[in-house]
């Protein structure tokens, strides 16, 4: 028995790799050159052959077999070489998904000094190869979380005379003409001659086709699609007014315009800042496409971000605070949920080691973007080389085992729809998508059944003036709390709904409302159509309606409690619409940028109605309130039925200072409708919140009975507390619980998955496994994000590394609530001091300026200030 024990014992220690080479057994000993811990490192299923065959060793894990980890410490994971992860890249992707329309976002893991050169030379090569627009941008001398500045920089590596010459010979080719064979040759005289046509007719025409072909494409944000036109009318070269024009337009696009009056003929009336870049961005990748480009392949350096301390020594380039670190996260976060918004688009991000060990400036910092990329289910030994995030090394000598031995099959087989692959790339990050949803549908008739009543509520109180009450979707980790808000979303288009989906975050705390306003209208969606949602209703509104006199009507009656700049704007756009410099302004400060108060007062006194309007200060939270309420009735007047506002991962308010929890309870209870006192009309919320929530926040922390504490304590209104007390309450007992899992959905999901799986690689040689028989016992705790991650995961292996045993390790997730003074001093605390509504508008940043003292009349029209606002006379 001695003897077994021994035997047994040795065993164990050339698994974990304390034994010598003494002491290893027999099988390990007669390995030649090589050592017993060299051994022990290898995978299991390879250590399997060197034990003797009485030993037997686990059996690998099958998709209703997985082991969950609890311990912190991350287990080592062999790296990959740079050139296997191109190849890969190249085949998977650039060949195939990325020529075919879709996008994707990857992060390569590695050390700058040895990958870095490495990617960015074989990217470089890749997109040349394959027909890719290369652009890179380093954080050293680009500051990326500032997506215009992001814009800029990839603006200014792009020939954008030679897209605009690309589109317009696919454009005059399409309609039957003759084209010169060299770019330098194509121009308005020679198409004339060529085609046998009058100059002046054929400008008639090629500017029409220009305008109606671009203008209809409606996967170009207004202000692209202007600069696109000036750009395609340019190549004809018309006249040198055309010609300065397209020039000023590609130094707006590159940054570089001084004064924004030099693009006004190509109607755009503002620069490129951090509410149209990202639009900007998204159009750019479809407008590549037109101009015969395969896409975009963007590479990202944020290694100078992981850099602490500024040296001694002075530096040219940039170096970061731990909030621009968190903003160029949530940058990163918001192209993660918008990537099927792009066209033909892969982002390749690199990053040093210390992005994942670094606890202050790393990943761990900001969760939102870390639960889209981690690799909490994968093989405990070997990581898949299809994963958000993979770690790269440039040497083969850091490249333990086979890392990436291709297999026999190949990478990519049949032609699948671009659907079904973007249904395996959002199952394969766990990052529900659209097409994901329209595919697997939602297993919550509970949270679906409210909502629908909720739309048809909404439709029918916001009729007679009165606030729809929303509700709270409460889950954990992994259950899917963003597949059901996306699944909502999905619903509320279909019933004529305008949706928008408002990730809080640092960018976007809950406490600010303005903030939450300005990231709604950016991610609001219309049904079929694409675009900025409050510039497109705009642009489609009938002013001389019954409607918009309601509406208007409705603003300059004071008992409504409305600022008197909506009332002037609504005039001004109605009398003034032929203008369209004025109109955009109008529209942007319908959609949360500040008002050019002295443009607006010169029009109305040559309107003749200045004295019939008198703007006094008000609080930028009391505005912000007022433009949700203004949003919710203009849509309804598009014809919509309603503004659905979907919360995600509010959660994060656990981590905002007490003061900052109070606020974000009392707008919580606005947007939910907790009381009609404080309600919008029109608008009906949504919350995602985890299971957690309560007994972390509202009983550990105590937030319930402190809420109640503060009355009056805190330096807060009455109204405020009041409504922080209903927010609370509404958390406490109005949540809609995610339905648990069960054993007979997880096999729906498993065979539908394979299937698509199969449909998209073709590889049948899962085709066999089975789930096993389990009791619904089993499946409680297990979270649907990870069966289907794992499943995934264990065929991507397979097929691509040829490996037999997959062992797939979960490491759980959980949820921090420690206060974050980052997040606290995020964002300038603007909705406590009164702060001037009127704003300057020049060539310069705006700024705030006091009002102009004007002695004039009662004003019968003028607004009734609330006690929070300030008025200046």
């Amino acid at each position: 028995m001695s003897e077994i024990v021994e035997a047994l014992n040795r065993i164990q220690a050339a698994r974990s790799g304390e034994g010598s080479r003494g002491e290893a057994p027999q099988a390990v000993a007669e390995i030649p050159d090589e050592s017993v811990v060299e051994v022990a490192q290898r995978r299991p299923a390879d250590l399997r052959d060197f034990f003797a065959p009485s030993v037997s060793m686990p059996k690998p894990t099958a998709p209703s077999a997985l082991a969950e980890s609890s311990e912190p410490a991350e287990p080592e994971l062999d790296e990959m070489l740079v050139e296997d992860w191109l190849r890969i890249l190249k085949q998977e992707y650039v060949r195939s998904y990325i020529r075919d329309g879709g996008s994707s976002v990857k992060f390569a893991i590695g050390s700058c000094q040895e990958t870095r050169p490495a990617l960015q030379s074989g990217l470089s090569a890749l997109g040349k190869e394959e027909g890719l627009l290369f652009a890179r941008v380093d954080a050293r001398f680009t500051k990326m979380h500032m997506v215009d500045r992001l814009f800029f920089k990839v603006a200014k590596q792009i020939d954008w005379d030679e897209l605009a010459y690309n589109f317009l010979v696919d454009l005059v080719r399409e309609k039957g003409y003759q084209v010169p064979d060299k770019w330098e040759d194509f121009s308005l005289t020679k198409l004339a001659q060529l085609n046998d046509r009058k100059e002046a007719l054929l400008w008639k025409d090629m500017q029409t086709w220009i305008e109606r072909t671009i203008e209809a494409d409606l996967n170009l944000c207004q202000e692209f699609r202007m600069a696109m036109i000036s750009l395609c009318t340019a190549q004809l070269q018309s006249s040198d007014a055309d010609l300065h024009v397209a020039q000023s337009v590609k130094e707006w696009l590159r940054g570089e315009l001084r004064l924004i009056s030099s693009v006004k003929h190509a109607l755009i009336f503002q620069k490129i800042s951090r509410h149209n870049g990202r639009h900007m961005l998204t159009s750019l990748t479809h407008w590549l496409r037109r101009a015969k480009k395969t896409g975009l392949l963007l590479t990202l350096d944020l290694s100078r971000y992981l850099v602490a301390k500024k040296p001694a020594e002075i530096d040219s380039t940039f170096y970061y605070s731990s909030a621009a670190v968190l903003d160029l996260y949530d940058t990163l976060r918001q192209f993660i949920d918008s990537v099927d918004d792009h066209a033909g688009c892969l982002i390749v991000v690199l990053a040093p080691k210390e992005f994942l060990s670094d606890r202050r400036r790393g990943l761990d910092r900001y969760e939102a973007l870390k639960l889209r990329i981690w690799d909490d289910v994968r093989d405990k030994y070997q990581q898949n080389p299809l994963a958000p995030m993979v770690r790269l090394s440039a040497s083969p000598a850091n490249v333990r085992h086979h890392s990436i031995g291709i297999g026999a099959t190949p990478l990519h087989q049949g032609a699948a729809s671009l659907r079904d692959r973007r249904v395996i790339e959002g199952l394969r990050a766990g990052v529900p998508n659209l097409d994901v949803i329209r595919v697997m549908g939602c297993y919550q008739p509970e949270v679906e059944g409210r909502f629908e009543r909720m739309l048809t509520a909404v439709d029918q109180q916001a009729a007679e003036g009165q606030s729809t009450r929303g509700m709270i979707v409460e889950g954990g980790f992994g259950t899917g709390k963003s597949h059901v808000l996306a699944y909502l979303q999905h619903l509320a288009l279909e019933q004529q709904c305008i949706c928008s989906r408002v990730i809080i975050s640092k960018e976007t705390p809950l406490y600010h409302p303005l903030k939450v306003f300005q990231a709604a209208v950016e991610s609001a969606v219309m049904p079929g159509q694409t675009g900025q949602v409050l510039v497109e209703l705009a642009n489609r509104l009938d002013v001389w309606s019954p409607g918009y006199q309601e509406l208007s009507d409705w603003v300059h009656d004071y008992r409504n409690g409305m600022d008197q700049r909506f009332a002037a704007t609504m005039f001004l756009f109605q009398r003034m619409s032929t203008e369209p410099e004025m109109c955009h302004r109008v529209t942007r400060f319908w959609s949360g940028e500040p008002l050019a108060m002295n443009e607006i007062r010169a029009c109305l006194r040559q309107c003749g109605v200045f004295q019939n309007y008198s703007f006094a200060r008000i609080r930028e939270v009391d505005l912000a309130i007022q433009r949700f309420r203004f949003a919710a009735r203009l849509m309804r007047l598009a014809g919509y039925r309603g503004w659905v506002v979907c919360l995600d991962e509010a959660e994060l308010i656990g981590r905002y200072s007490f003061v900052q929890r109070l606020k974000a309870y009392a707008e919580l209870s606005r947007m939910l409708g907790a009381s009609p006192e404080v309600g919008i009309p029109g608008l009906a919320a949504v919350v995602a919140l985890t299971d957690d929530f309560q007994s972390e926040i509202l009983e550990s922390k105590g937030d319930r009975a402190r809420v109640l504490a503060a009355l009056g304590k805190v330096g807060t209104t009455a109204q405020l507390e009041k409504q922080a007390e209903q927010g609370v309450r509404f958390i406490e007992w109005d949540t809609t619980p995610l339905r648990e899992l069960t054993e007979v959905r997880v096999e729906e999901a498993y065979h539908k998955i394979r299937q698509l799986h199969h449909s998209v690689y073709g590889d049948d040689r899962h085709a066999s496994m089975q789930i096993q028989e389990s009791t619904p016992a089993h499946f409680k705790g297990k979270r649907m994000r990870e069966w289907v991650k794992s499943w995934v995961t264990e065929w991507d292996l397979k097929r691509l590394l040829a490996c037999e045993d997959v062992d797939i390790q979960i490491r759980s997730v959980k949820q921090a609530y420690e206060e974050d003074q980052t997040l606290n001093n995020s964002v300038e605390e603007e909705t406590e001091p009164s702060a001037p509504g009127d704003v300057e508008r020049s060539n310069t940043p705006e700024v705030s300026v006091q009002p102009v003292p004007i002695e004039k009349k009662p004003n019968p029209f003028a607004v009734h200030l609330s006690a929070s606002s300030e008025s200046t006379t």
